[in-house]
């Protein structure tokens, strides 16, 4: 998971500053971009991206396309703290969970995820939600492809979601939005 920046080498500082390690320095990719790989105080890894011809995921919120991200973190008040003061997000609690979803102008952009007992033995994680048409037959079709269903689909207030990991391990959420709970 990567976040924009117009300035890598200007984000890494205000990172350094603010608690953060520099894994991979502000690092040039030609022509792509410019990257650079950050851990928070709490550990959890965070990189960077300012583009160059590679501007990053042309789609966003359609079937086949990321439409949400969230970092899990074994202490989600320290990367909030953390992404706040090198991004300038705001904050908007859920009720009831220990989730925050980061805001920019009042927009969410991605959350922050703590407990669940997903991450206190380790460092923190981001999870991509990629939009579907149908949540159970993406599940379904990412088993026949050779990956593996970690969380059977189910209805939530923002769609019917479901877990799976790659053929190579790599897990995502598939999010059919248009089953919230509630939604008409």
């Amino acid at each position: 998971m990567y976040l924009a920046t117009s300035d890598c080498a200007a984000t890494e500082a205000a990172a350094l500053k603010a608690g953060g390690t520099a894994i991979v320095p502000t690092s040039p990719m030609d022509p792509w971009g410019t990257m650079a790989i950050l851990a928070d105080p709490a550990g959890t890894v965070t990189a960077l991206w300012q583009a160059g011809t590679h501007v990053g995921s042309g789609r966003y919120n359609e079937p086949g396309a990321p439409c949400w991200a969230e970092v899990s973190s074994p202490d989600p008040a320290a990367t909030r703290a953390f992404l706040s003061a090198i991004f300038g997000y705001g904050e908007d609690a859920m009720p009831g969970m220990d989730y925050t979803a980061e805001t920019l102008g009042g927009e969410a952009v991605f959350g922050v995820l703590g407990g669940l007992g997903r991450v206190e033995q380790g460092h923190g994680a981001w999870m991509v939600y990629f939009a579907v048409d149908d949540a159970d037959a993406a599940t379904a079709k990412a088993g026949e492809l050779g990956g593996t269903v970690l969380e059977e689909p189910q209805d939530s207030p923002f769609g019917r979601i479901g877990a799976v990991a790659d053929p190579f391990g790599a897990h995502f959420m598939v999010i059919d939005q248009s089953r919230r709970v509630g939604a008409t």
